[in-house]
């Protein structure tokens, strides 16, 4: 995510790409040094990572701030250190739940559009827009197997309640390339189930860095999201008062506890 175009507050300092290498080299050996030798043995020999409330809080004193899951959450203790290293997904509204007024308003982005994007934000404001996200790419390649989730049954379930009560929507389909969207357009027939509404869709076709998409996406009032970090924050984002969205009943399936990912009144659909 290119954060540069985020409106993040003025004392944020981004580290040029060897600062960055040398930062996290020194996060990697401040990890190891502050793991007991018992624990060590256990994580790089038997391969038992040390997680848990009590490792956790153990690696903040040192001001390390590491799960080594993405949706684990072990509150947030003060360190006294004077460098704090926050590494991971935290894919977890717990975390920052303090200050979400705050990061919402950070996380927008704050460079103008560029014309063809003023004229496709023009278009989703107007209407009852739905971003309707489909991630393909990598998600495609074996290793990412546990997150191959959303199935064609559970986009047109979803799209199927949309229909149900949102009046006249227009979908907004996004993707990953021009290539994906090609794909969707011509593998995906989403349909009707009760055979009288149309289905309207819109194809976000513009080869958009990352920013421009994802405010086009929190621009729209409601939301189908893949299990992407990407599209979560793009629904999480909006600020639509009647704002639905519309997630996978699972997100993970290599993880149990994958369940906390979903903010409270997100609406979990089918994938079969």
């Amino acid at each position: 995510m290119s954060i540069q175009h985020l409106r993040l507050c003025p004392e944020t300092c981004i580290l040029h790409s060897q600062e960055q290498k040398n930062s996290m080299f020194s996060f990697k050996i401040r990890i190891l040094v502050s793991t007991n030798p018992f624990e060590l043995f256990n994580w790089k020999i038997r391969k038992i990572k040390p997680v848990g409330r009590e490792c956790f809080w153990k690696r903040a004193r040192y001001g390390l701030y590491y799960t080594f899951y993405a949706y684990s959450y072990y509150g947030f203790p003060l360190s006294k250190c004077r460098n704090k290293y926050i590494f991971g997904f935290f894919q977890n509204e717990k975390a920052f739940f303090p200050i979400v007024d705050k990061i919402k308003k950070e996380l927008l982005v704050k460079d103008a559009p560029s014309r063809v994007n003023q004229r496709m934000l023009s278009r989703i404001q107007s209407v009852n827009a739905v971003c309707l996200h489909i991630r393909r790419g990598d998600y495609l390649n074996e290793k990412w197997k546990s997150l191959q989730i959303c199935t064609f049954e559970y986009y047109n379930n979803a799209i199927n309640e949309i229909l149900a009560n949102v009046k006249n929507p227009v979908f907004f389909v996004f993707s990953n390339t021009h290539d994906d969207l090609m794909w969707i357009k011509y593998n995906y027939k989403f349909y009707d189930k009760t055979g009288t509404r149309p289905i309207c869709l819109e194809f976000v076709d513009l080869n958009n860095p990352d920013y421009e998409e994802l405010r086009l996406m929190y621009n729209c009032k409601y939301f189908i999201i893949s299990n992407s970090t990407f599209s979560w924050w793009g629904a999480y984002l909006s600020a639509s008062e009647d704002k639905k969205v519309y997630v996978p009943e699972r997100w993970n399936l290599g993880c149990d506890n994958d369940y906390d990912i979903y903010p409270e009144g997100w609406i979990k659909i089918s994938v079969k």
